[in-house]
């Protein structure tokens, strides 16, 4: 028994390997506590669905949101087309709809996501072992563990799980590509596109990557400053300029939510005065507003981007937010910290344009009333915030990632 013990302890591979092991059980573990026992994790039901929650086993949860993707798979497997918002959530409603196609329904869905979670783990402590060392990895690991939440929204039917999978995935994704063999940026695009129909907030991986591929691209620096503000260009213009993605764009009431300054979907506690609105409500217009008042719009989002990242809400308990800000406010500083030491190494420039890109979208919109939008960047949070510690010197170096551009 020690000889194995001595084998693993100079082995960074078996380390690494354990240590996932030990959290793919523990979080296991948790999944299972929440399927026998759904009432520990309290959240709202769905209306709609009545007769989808009755053949479907109560450990398999429902949110507000599952009626838009059970009644999408609907339309899906009848050959009719999607209503209302479900166009925005096209690739998490076809994966619904091919899970009651093939039989194994909503309770294989789940079981998808739990397997979602678990590749998610697997690939940021992967992540964390080449960027920080398997201390750094194992760290990750023990987050994922510690935060309840990733193992409740497993078991949910809603996009939360699969998007901070592609999230996590969408981190290699931008490294993955060489200029030695141009035709991988293609297939990393439409990965990233699959990943981006999962949800609105999905789309914004886009221009991420067009981005970070730019600025890494071997070039002068003019040449990559132009093809950023081409990619810039091309996303507002297909944002604007296509009508389902301007339609998903204005489901969300980006102009509506500026000029009442709301921090919190639907949330009036923690609203932001803002100064009187034009009576239009156009783009220009909203534009116009900001270029006038500047103080209060960067206030209503340096405010938006506090509360998503310690996840505090007017609406829990003092002791809940007491408890939020003393696991994420140690989180978020250890990952700026993180973030600058790496701000060289390509694995903490993926990290940190996703972390940036994500932000900037809650900056322009607003928090979801219950804080799943920190969900789907907490663990690049969280690879960020391990590799602040120092790597081992004894420990043998990885082979890179990526080759350089």
């Amino acid at each position: 028994m020690n000889s194995i013990w001595e084998k693993i302890r100079s082995n960074v591979g078996a380390r690494f390997w354990c240590a996932f092991a030990f959290c793919a059980m523990a979080l296991l573990a948790q999944v299972g506590l929440l399927l026998a026992k759904p009432g520990i994790f309290a959240a709202g039901g769905a209306r709609g669905v009545d007769e989808w929650r009755e053949m479907t086993p109560a450990g398999v949860r429902f949110c507000a949101d599952t009626e838009r993707y059970i009644h999408g798979a609907e339309h899906v497997l009848a050959g009719e087309p999607l209503e209302a918002e479900q166009p925005s959530y096209r690739g998490y409603i076809w994966l619904t709809a091919a899970c009651i196609k093939t039989g194994i329904g909503l309770t294989g869905l789940i079981a998808l996501q739990v397997g979602m979670l678990l590749a998610t783990l697997l690939a940021t402590m992967a992540l964390a072992l080449r960027l920080g060392g398997w201390k750094a990895s194992a760290i990750v690991g023990a987050a994922f563990v510690l935060n309840a939440e990733l193992a409740a929204w497993a078991c949910f039917v809603s996009t939360d799980i699969p998007y901070t999978a592609a999230v996590c995935f969408a981190t290699w994704l931008l490294l993955a590509p060489t200029v030695k063999c141009p035709w991988t940026y293609g297939l990393a695009f439409v990965a990233l596109f699959l990943c981006a129909t999962l949800r609105p907030t999905g789309w914004i991986l886009l221009p991420t990557a067009g981005i970070f591929w730019s600025l890494r691209a071997p070039l002068r620096g003019r040449w990559r400053a132009l093809l950023c503000g081409a990619v810039i260009v091309l996303f507002f213009g297909c944002a604007f300029g296509l009508g389902n993605a301007r339609r998903g764009i204005g489901d969300q009431s980006p102009i509506v939510k500026l000029y009442t300054g709301e921090v919190i979907w639907c949330e009036d506690t923690w609203r932001v005065q803002m100064p009187t609105p034009p009576q239009e409500q156009t783009y220009a217009a909203a534009f116009g507003y900001i270029v006038r008042h500047p103080v209060a719009c960067t206030w209503l989002a340096l405010k938006r981007a506090a509360v998503m990242i310690l996840k505090v809400r007017p609406a829990y308990s003092w002791k809940h937010n007491a408890l939020l800000l003393i696991l994420y406010l140690p989180l978020t500083v250890l990952a700026i910290a993180g973030a600058v030491r790496h701000r060289k190494n390509p694995i903490g420039q993926a990290a940190i344009a996703l972390v940036a890109a994500h932000t900037l979208v809650v900056m322009l919109t607003f928090n979801d009333y219950d804080g799943r939008f920190t969900l789907y960047i907490m663990p690049l949070l969280a690879l960020l915030a391990a590799s602040v510690f120092p790597r081992e010197t004894t420990e043998s170096p990885l082979p890179p990632l990526v080759t350089s551009h």
